[in-house]
């Protein structure tokens, strides 16, 4: 009985088992046929049950994450456990801009609904520094929306190189056959977070002067400047040749420093403080000539939002023979509308010797239709002498100067702008006489109708001896001005722009006994010639020295072609050029001495890329000089220049 129940067991085993297999293998032949056919002919998928959106994950880069490269590789996973993923839908964004159709997509198995996914972008323009925002959206095929949005930053460690400069190749053969070559180079680049740029500038020559880097040969080099800066946020270091932030009325110095220089910025709510400070060799700009001096000090200066400017400065000049100066300036809006600048100085020797004050201001008042200002400047007798302008030189007992400056519409259209000032020294009585000067200068403006206008202007000066009780005149010279300029209409050819000056000057000095007279003209016009440009000039002038007797007749006449050989590659300019000069010592009628030069000058500048530029001059010219013997010869010069950024 047990032997039948087991027959019977195992007979319905087998029988189940060939039903599994006739069932099966139908099924499988139909789906290696739908293989076959390809993925277009996918199974069909419950869509109504599929209520849960796709899931999505952040690869690369993170939320908050810091990359050190503008290109950082961005990467989000997709996947979707019901009706598949519905590639059409995807859609990718950086900083709003869609990047879809240039990033890659790998999708799942062929054949079959898209459970799964990845989508990889790396920008092909490097992503500037700052804040990105990302954004990511994919539908399942059930039409369910999953998407996630994001940032992250760029912080690259270096990035953005740019080298740019000026070459200039000059070679010289008469009168003397030398060479010189100088360069300008700037290179820029952003490295950790801080804009870092050096300079150079330096020549290279076979003519002796000052002291080369190294030498080859006949061949030297020089290193005349050079400068490094470091710029982070607000705050800046240069090393080098650098500027310092000092601009004053009765402290000249020159504003570029070779040392260091470093400033920072630092906002509060109610404005800004700017503080610089600075340490190395500075020049001076008084009327005794160029002088260095050892300098150090340290400028601030608060600028608030209510308009109001405060400064003050301290400088150390020169060794234990220097000088010690402090200083403090300001703006400030009086009564709304008119605004008052001051500055005051005060400077002592080291050894305690002299001791001083400067100090300066000025008041403008603005009215409907004129603008009047009033200048004030005081320089004591101890002020310490460098940086000391030569018109407020303290060497004579001091000197005091104060003007009038005036701005009007004269008439409505017209503008007239006047400035006066009267200066006089010897404010210690120490001097044996006072010398006085005046000054005037006017410039007038009118435009006319069609666009042409007309100006005028003049500038004199007048200078006086006081020795109690005798005034007496030491000199006088001006010089007065007048022209026109406009444009004339030629149809379809463009316009025709012309424009006209002459001047005439003198100034006769009683001390010296010298005199002088000054007559010029000068016209100049340019038109355009199809896609060319040309234009013309004329300059002729009288020098007369009456006290000697002689006199300078000089003309100079050019004429410029300049437009596009090869639109937006090649450019160029052909310039024919003369002058001449004869002298003549009265009471001859013939010129003692004769000069005349004649050449051309050609430029051809290629463009090289966006922000590249070759350029090459070429210069040629003959002259000739008459007087008791003749010469002549000719000049040559070549110069290269180039414009790189990269």
């Amino acid at each position: 009985m047990m032997t039948a129940r087991l027959n019977i067991r195992t007979v319905m085993i087998l029988a189940l088992l060939l039903a599994c297999i006739t069932f099966l293998a139908p099924l499988g032949h139909a789906q290696e046929a739908r293989q076959a056919e390809g993925p277009s002919q996918l199974l069909p998928v419950d869509t109504a049950s599929d209520v849960f959106p796709p899931v999505i994950t952040i690869i690369s880069p993170t939320q908050g994450e810091v990359v050190a490269t503008g290109r950082p590789v961005i990467e989000i996973a997709f996947e979707d456990a019901g009706s598949g993923i519905d590639e059409a839908t995807l859609h990718l964004a950086v900083d709003r801009a869609d990047v879809t159709s240039q990033a890659t997509v790998s999708p799942g198995l062929a054949g079959f609904p898209t459970a799964s996914g990845r989508i990889t972008y790396r920008p092909a323009v490097p992503l500037a520094r700052g804040s990105h925002e990302v954004y990511f959206a994919v539908r399942d095929r059930a039409g369910n929306l999953a998407e996630v949005r994001w940032t992250f930053e760029v912080e690259p460690f270096f990035e953005g190189l740019k080298v740019g400069g000026r070459n200039a190749l000059k070679v010289e053969w008469y009168p003397i056959s030398k060479s010189t070559d100088t360069l300008d180079l700037t290179v820029q680049a952003k490295v950790a977070a801080s804009d870092v740029r050096l300079r150079l500038q330096g020549r290279g020559t076979n003519y002796p002067g000052g002291t080369p880097l190294f030498s080859y040969g006949d061949y030297n080099t020089y290193l005349d400047k050079y400068s490094l800066e470091f710029r982070h946020g607000g705050s800046t270091v240069a090393a080098g040749y650098a500027s310092i932030p000092i601009t004053s009325e009765i402290f000249q110095v020159s504003r570029e420093v070779r040392g260091v220089v470093a400033s920072t910025a630092v906002r509060v709510p109610a404005g800004q403080h700017d503080i610089s400070a600075f340490y190395g060799k500075i020049a001076s700009s008084s009327g005794l000539g160029l002088s260095v001096y050892d300098v150090a000090g340290i400028t601030e200066r608060w600028k608030a939002k209510s308009g109001l400017v405060l400064g003050g400065t301290y400088l150390s000049i020169g060794g234990a023979d220097g000088c010690y100066m402090f200083g403090a300036n300001g703006q400030a809006r009086v009564g709304g509308r008119a605004s008052l600048g001051f500055e005051a100085v005060y400077g002592a020797s080291k050894d305690g010797d002299e001791a001083g004050s400067g100090v300066a201001a000025h008041f403008d008042v603005p009215f409907a239709s004129l603008s009047l200002g009033l200048d004030l400047a005081m320089i004591q007798a101890g002020y310490p002498l460098p940086g000391t302008p030569a018109s407020l030189s303290p060497q004579r007992g001091g000197v005091l100067r104060y003007g009038l400056r005036a701005v009007a519409k004269v008439p409505a259209k017209g503008v007239l702008n006047v400035n006066a000032a009267l200066t006089r020294d010897n404010l210690d009585g120490t001097a044996p006489y006072t010398l006085n000067r005046a000054n005037l200068a006017a410039a007038y403006y009118y435009p006319l109708a069609a666009g042409w206008n007309v100006r005028a202007s003049y500038q004199g000066e007048l200078k006086q001896s006081d020795d109690q009780p005798r005034r007496t005149v030491d000199s006088v010279s001006g010089t007065a001005s007048v022209g026109a300029s406009g444009q004339i209409s030629l149809g379809t050819a463009g316009r025709l722009s012309i424009q006209g000056t002459y001047s005439a000057g003198s100034s006769e000095d009683w001390v010296s006994g010298k005199a002088s007279h000054v007559t010029g003209i000068s016209a100049s016009c340019s038109a355009p010639v199809g896609s060319w440009s040309l234009s013309g000039g004329l300059d002729m002038s009288r020098k007369e020295a009456v006290d000697d007797g002689t006199r300078t007749d000089s003309a100079a006449a050019k004429v410029t072609a300049s437009g596009q050989i090869v639109p937006k590659v090649l450019q160029g300019t052909l310039t024919l050029f003369r002058t001449a000069s004869d002298s003549f010592k009265e009471p001859s009628a013939a010129p003692v001495q004769r000069k005349t030069e004649t050449g051309l000058e050609t430029t051809l500048r290629l463009a090289v890329g966006k922000s590249s530029t070759v350029a090459v001059v070429f210069k040629n010219s003959w002259w000739t000089q008459e007087d008791a013997s003749f010469k002549e010869g000719q000049n040559r010069t070549l110069n290269l220049e180039w414009v790189l950024a990269f």
